[in-house]
């Protein structure tokens, strides 16, 4: 074996698992690489086959009789389940197969005069329609809604594959349509009516009777302010009687633009004047409006400062909210009074009034009109056709957010609701632990997993929002160990129980499920390479792909989790990474990679690359002879620098008893929020013979009184007094809390080199923050050098800088910790002389 170097890197791929087949008898993956051939492959269950098929993307199965992808020279080539062989559709930029197979359709490349072409499931063409510039299939991919230019005149059209027939909805319109949208057997799409005034008309086809619909918005009078929202998706309601739309003020019109020659900040404004001057030119959030097309009817659902949350199942209801009783409030998730404006009558009632606006305390029941909330510590349902609350979890004695949880959360989160049964009678709640059924009704609540008492955590696969449950079907959880981080799947029968799939100390992710119970899925240890795995119900797992393969010729590291007690006596996790090619008779060097909590990454596989985000890769350094340890904080309230300080020094010196590490060759990186740990750790202790901080706040007090240009125009207080900062107060009312846990006012005591980096254009943490901690250093003498990448962000996205900084982060640890000086730069920067 050897030791690997930066040119063997691109030998490292990354697996991903896409589909499985009907019946479980095929699955297709994928290898992907930063500088090789990307690869699809195709892989017979029962054989352990595999097929290549270097550059092709897209696949799709066909039930089990057709496996379908594109390659690289826009063919699409249909492989044949059974007799392997492989039919070409030449010239195709995307394609469907209706059906499972029964039809294909493909739409050609180019971006004018696009052809949509329809064959048979033997490859016989059965009609051509040029001039395509979309299309969307329905969700059972039985019908398709094509739109398409000829002669500058638009026709629209549906495509039924069950009796195989072509509708025309519309034909030779003057207007470009755009945006086509399914709802069962309704379809709507956008019309530009206007290219100078950017006015946008709506159309609804209703299938029963054949029947289209127009909508213009030049009819209801509202002005030349507003204008449908073109880039926002449409939405019909089930019942088919009800389109939604997303309205927007029109950029083109001059009416609300003000060019002020001074701004005006008032000392009780709502929001601040950043905020309010987006909304008064048109930057405000878009407005939902209701469309009837029977009576062409329509009202906005919401007015000036009120927003839409969301649309009851059953679509006759609207939940909309105001946070202006409230004034300003520093917090992520606001609260506001909550309002049900019923749709067909355009009435409002009050429903709850200082409720949080974090979207997962709130959800709608997919069947009906009733909506789940939680409050008081409970999860609630209210039905407002009879205006009814109900407690569902009253009578447990569970906690039903982290609220509670021993470490200081970031935020204040609900574990959350994991989704409904199909008929509206049962609801999944979470707790830290388990997974709860809840009846719709209040009747009863029982936990369906008991993960409390095995301290494991149990999730829904693969949630969705909103999502359904049948009764009559298994349930697939995810669980993993929240001591150890060992993971598995596991399967629920609502009659039979709960049934292991998979466990271990491993890291089991990307699992698919077919139709007959065949379950594919991803393994991973930090020194095992994923390794694509197959079970059948009730047979042990097959291993059917592993990647790379080529591992094996490099010394390579492995992890450990390392428990230790902090000065509270509370329990301190770290995954600690072996060094490649470990001698336990030699001492190394370590690196602590600093964040919130990171044992979690224990059994994470990483491909070595120079190309992070961040400018650190965690196996880069293990190749390259350091331990790296990965710590979690224990966070006080009041304390985040503190608390960082004293988990991480627990967690080294529990280290440096294995007596595997030179406690004079230790070093610290942390990026963002472990950035700031990084900065004020260091100004703490001189445990740390050197440090880098990547986009990390210096001063905590500066930065309570930044503005954000993350998009949301707010104070950054709401991170110190009700986020990931901890404090929990206001600078006035701890200020000695935001003066002791402030890296810069503490930039005397630091006596380890630090190498900062930013991004000159970071919206989360401005530059100006690392700025600040370089001029106290350089005031003072302290060795430190600082990167400023000119057009990057909070994370850096070019690979050439992000090459630069992961090249340079090793060379500033290779340069204090390993004594190897050939870096000109850190010489001339660091330097005394």
């Amino acid at each position: 074996m050897t030791q690997a170097t930066e040119g063997d890197y691109s030998r490292w791929g990354t697996l991903e698992l896409k589909s499985i087949s009907e019946k479980g008898k095929w699955i297709s993956f994928e290898m992907r690489y930063e500088s090789a051939v990307d690869t699809l492959f195709l892989c017979n269950t029962s054989t352990n086959k595999t097929y290549p098929f270097p550059k092709g993307k897209d696949g799709k199965f066909a039930g089990e009789a057709i496996f379908a992808f594109l390659d690289a020279k826009s063919n699409l080539r249909l492989f044949n389940l059974t007799s392997l062989t492989t039919a070409v559709l030449k010239d195709v930029a995307s394609y469907e197969l209706p059906l499972k197979g029964k039809f294909i359709v493909t739409a050609s490349t180019g971006s004018k005069d696009k052809l949509l072409t329809l064959y048979n499931g033997n490859g016989k063409t059965l009609d051509t329609i040029s001039g395509i510039t979309e299309y969307v299939m329905n969700s059972h991919s039985e019908d398709l809604l094509y739109i398409a230019k000829k002669n500058n005149f638009y026709e629209s059209g549906i495509i039924h594959f069950g009796n195989y027939q072509k509708v025309l909805i519309t034909e030779k319109s003057p207007y470009r349509l755009f945006k086509p949208t399914w709802q069962d057997s309704n379809v709507a799409f956008l019309s530009v009516m206007d290219s100078v005034s950017n006015k946008t008309g709506l159309y609804y086809y209703r299938a029963g009777d054949s029947r289209l619909f127009s909508f213009n918005l030049n009819d209801k009078k509202l002005g030349a302010d507003l204008i449908i929202n073109s880039k926002l998706p449409l939405q019909i309601s089930k019942d088919g009687k009800k389109v939604f739309f997303m309205l927007i003020r029109n950029k083109s019109s001059n009416s609300q633009k003000t060019d002020a020659t001074v701004e005006v900040w008032n000392g009780n404004d709502k929001s601040l004047y950043p905020a309010r001057n987006k909304m008064q030119n048109g930057a405000e959030s878009p407005k939902k409006a209701v469309w009837f097309p029977e009576t062409d009817s329509f009202f906005k659902l919401n007015e000036e400062g009120h927003f839409t949350f969301g649309i009851t199942g059953r679509q006759d209801f609207a939940v909309i909210f105001d946070k202006n009783p409230y004034g300003l409030q520093d917090k992520y998730y606001e609260e506001a009074d909550f309002y049900i404006k019923q749709l067909r009558s355009d009435s409002t009632i009050q429903f709850l009034k200082k409720q949080s606006i974090d979207p997962a305390q709130m959800k709608f029941d997919p069947s009906s009109n009733r909506i789940l909330y939680y409050r008081e510590k409970n999860w609630w349902i209210f039905n407002p056709i009879d205006r009814q609350h109900i407690n569902l979890t009253e009578n447990t004695q569970i906690s039903w957010d982290n609220d509670s949880e021993p470490s200081i959360r970031s935020q204040f989160s609900v574990y959350g609701c994991a989704g409904w049964s199909i008929d509206g009678k049962n609801i999944l709640l979470y707790d830290q632990y388990d997974i709860w059924m809840a009846a719709a009704d209040g009747s009863y609540i029982r936990r369906l997993t008991k993960g409390r008492e095995k301290n494991i955590s149990f999730r829904l696969n693969n949630p969705t929002l909103n999502k359904t449950f049948s009764m009559d079907e298994d349930l697939i959880f995810e669980s993993r160990n929240i001591k150890d981080h060992s993971t598995g799947y596991h399967s629920l029968n609502f009659k039979a129980g709960e049934k292991l799939i998979v466990h271990g100390s491993k890291k089991f992710e990307q699992l698919l499920q077919s139709k007959n119970h065949c379950f594919a899925y991803t393994s991973q240890t930090y020194n095992n390479p994923p390794q694509l795995e197959f079970k059948k119900n009730g047979t042990n797992q097959s291993i059917l792909f592993k990647s790379n393969l080529h591992q094996k010729e490099y010394f390579y590291g492995k992890s450990e989790m390392v428990y230790c007690r902090d000065s509270a006596g509370e329990m301190v996790k770290s995954a600690m990474i072996y060094p490649a090619g470990f001698n336990p008779s030699k001492k190394y060097p370590m690196i602590v990679y600093i964040y919130e909590n990171m044992s979690g990454l224990v059994n994470n596989y990483q491909n070595p690359s120079l190309q992070s985000t961040i400018g650190f890769n965690i196996t880069n350094y293990s190749i390259n002879g350091y331990f790296v340890l990965l710590p979690d904080i224990i966070y006080k309230k009041g304390n985040p620098g503190i608390s960082a300080l004293e988990s991480v020094k627990s967690a080294v010196n529990a280290v440096l008893e294995k007596g595997f590490v030179d406690r004079k060759r230790i070093g610290l990186y942390g990026h963002s929020f472990g950035g700031y740990e990084a900065n004020f750790i260091i100004s703490q202790t001189g445990l740390f013979s050197v440090a880098a901080s990547g986009a990390g706040i210096s001063d905590i007090i500066g930065y309570y009184f930044n503005i954000s240009r993350n998009g949301i125009a707010q104070s950054e207080m709401w991170r110190f007094e009700s986020q990931q900062y901890r404090i929990g107060n206001s600078l006035f009312e701890k200020k000695e809390n935001y003066l002791k846990n402030n890296p810069l006012l503490n930039a005397d005591k630091i006596n380890t080199p630090l190498l900062l980096w930013s991004g000159k254009e970071d919206r989360v943490v401005p530059y100006t923050q690392s700025v600040a901690y370089y001029l106290a250093l350089r005031k003072l003498k302290k060795p430190s050098v600082m990167l400023i990448y000119p057009t990057e962000d909070h994370n850096l996205k070019k690979a050439s800088n992000q090459e630069d900084l992961s090249r340079r982060i090793m060379e500033w640890f290779d340069y204090f910790l390993k004594d190897k000086k050939t870096a000109e730069w850190i010489s001339y920067g660091t330097s005394n002389d």
